[in-house]
């Protein structure tokens, strides 16, 4: 039968960086006959993990034929994150002519989340496209959840077949 402990943990106060702990069973409490599986070296990994999520974007469009494009970023790692640059596009392309706009958290505490928002002109056609750090400039945890879309207000198109592939990478 398999037992699952569980023990509280707190990273404060450490460094970002990785740490390496064992976890043991049965240090001589019981006789057995095979101890080699009774420990296991693990890893905590101590930094910023940034994300975003398509759940977490937001689209008012108005009368002016504009629209107001809000996003919530957030550090779900165990420390800060500074100067965190959100990219906003209108397509799957990530170039320059299809940027929106760029906002700059300039704090984001472990645990923390924050609201960036703009104004995108004209229809958004494919969709609205979030990347978080997106010059890879701060040392994260995962890097998989820094990109989020939002359907746009066009015809289908491959926006969402390229985004899955984008995720896969």
């Amino acid at each position: 039968a398999a037992v699952t402990v569980t023990t509280p943990w707190s990273t404060s106060g450490l460094a970002p960086g990785s740490y390496p702990f064992a976890a043991v069973v049965n240090q001589g409490d019981f006789a057995e006959t095979f101890t080699a599986n009774n420990s296991a070296p693990l890893t905590l990994a101590v930094g910023p993990d940034l994300m975003v999520s398509p759940y977490t974007i937001w689209r008012a469009p108005q009368p002016d034929h504009t629209s107001i494009i809000a996003a919530r970023v957030y550090n779900i790692g165990a420390a800060p994150a500074m100067n965190v640059t959100v990219n906003v596009y209108r397509s799957w392309k990530f170039d320059p002519l299809t940027l929106l706009f760029t906002r700059t958290i300039a704090a984001l505490p472990a645990g923390g989340s924050a609201e960036i928002s703009g104004v995108a002109q004209g229809t958004l056609g494919c969709g609205v496209f979030v990347q978080v750090d997106p010059a890879q400039t701060i040392a994260e945890i995962s890097r998989s959840n820094n990109l989020a879309a939002l359907s746009g207000d066009g015809t289908p198109c491959m926006a969402w077949q390229t985004y899955m592939s984008l995720m896969k990478r």
